[in-house]
């Protein structure tokens, strides 16, 4: 830049005045990839808002750059150029998180932009959460139903959904929640399935299990119930009620064979692997919220049996990990995923300047060799 010399991006010193922003999510929509992203922040002062950033990009076999080289990012902005909020929604207070982002078709058949919000009155306290649709002529999302606070597992947070077959698949990593791939079913919640291996009127506090001939835990789809998640399978396994082989959503370490306790990512099907694959960072690691692992399965639904770790961050935090299946090349061989990379949470008391609570993008060869040991161990 300072030699006046061409440069990958059309903005190399940022853009839309942004210099900091909190979780992504990438959707194809309308031939082009919508960004949408937390708290963000700006130059001219500390704090930026709190109630989602949008930008737009083109899709990289429709004019837009290969991954590897960057990703031109054309902001929704405010009068004075900065990063303005698209999903505000009448509040006056406490951020407004979304997350579930999907593209459904609606009523008419036509695909439609919709997402489960979170109205927050601090990081752990929640206020109301509920279902918005993206208006794509004011560019902002708007209120389409209120939801209870006893269907939150439904739709999870921080979830990626999955379409497959004719379902919508959603969970804070792996699914425990599904609903009939149209807008009309994602909006009611008696459509929804969940992901169980509990009898019919036992909970999570006091479970009574249901297990297959080989005494590991079996799971199925149930209307009318509550998700099981990995925070559950983890509680049952401190409290000595299942063994780790028990569990589905526990993947053990492949070089230790300790149990991992995963935090938020997302999976995807991957044509090179011919398998589900899982993203996601660890909670309690080595650093906090910094070690990322890699996990494949032949059903979506698992069982998720091994994983290894692909990232390791010193003190440093690189929570919400996402794939982003529109990047895959050379038939999902190499795949790309982001995440937050910030201080936040770590306790490093140098952030790196300039890159701190920002977005960092890694790019996965999955015919590397050091994931050989964990793909062979996924076929016994």
């Amino acid at each position: 830049v300072l030699l006046g010399l061409p440069t990958p991006i059309n903005d190399p010193l940022g853009t839309a005045l942004v210099v900091g922003q909190d979780s992504t999510f990438g959707v194809p929509f309308e031939n082009q990839i919508y960004w949408f992203w937390g708290d963000t922040s700006r130059m001219a002062y500390p704090l930026g808002h709190f109630w989602m950033a949008c930008a737009t990009s083109k899709l990289p076999d429709q004019g837009g750059l290969a991954p590897e080289v960057g990703i031109n990012l054309n902001y929704l902005v405010d009068d004075n150029g900065f990063s303005r909020p698209v999903a505000r929604m009448g509040v006056k207070n406490g951020p407004i998180w979304i997350d579930d982002v999907c593209v459904l078709p609606d009523e008419k058949g036509e695909d439609v932009l919709v997402c489960h919000y979170a109205h927050m009155a601090s990081l752990a306290k929640m206020l109301d959460h509920g279902l918005a649709l993206f208006d794509t002529h004011t560019q902002e999302f708007n209120r389409i139903k209120d939801l209870p606070m006893d269907q939150l597992k439904l739709y999870p947070g921080q979830a990626h959904p999955v379409k497959h077959s004719d379902r919508l698949y959603l969970g804070e990593v792996f699914p425990t929640s599904r609903f009939p791939a149209t807008l009309a079913d994602f909006t009611d919640p008696n459509t929804a399935e969940a992901w169980t291996c509990l009898e019919p009127g036992s909970t999570v506090e006091n479970p009574r299990f249901k297990k297959t001939a080989d005494n590991v835990l079996a799971y199925a789809w149930h209307k009318n119930a509550h998700p099981v998640d990995m925070a559950d399978e983890w509680r049952w396994l401190n409290e000595g009620k299942i063994k780790p082989e028990q569990a589905s959503m526990l993947p053990r370490d492949v070089e230790t064979g300790k149990p991992i306790r995963l935090h938020r990512g997302s999976v995807n099907w991957n044509p090179y692997r011919k398998r589900w694959i899982v993203i996601a960072v660890q909670q309690a690691g080595t650093s906090n919220l910094g070690e990322v692992w890699y996990s494949e399965a032949e059903s979506i639904t698992g069982p998720w049996r091994w994983a290894q770790k692909i990232v390791t961050h010193d003190k440093y935090t690189f929570y919400n990990p996402v794939h982003h299946r529109f990047f895959d090349q050379d038939n999902g061989r190499i795949i790309y995923f982001e995440g937050t990379y910030a201080s936040t949470f770590s306790g490093n008391e140098f952030p790196t300047p300039r890159y701190d609570y920002n977005q960092i993008m890694y790019r996965l060869d999955l015919g590397s060799p050091q994931l050989q040991t964990l793909q062979e161990k996924g076929h016994n």
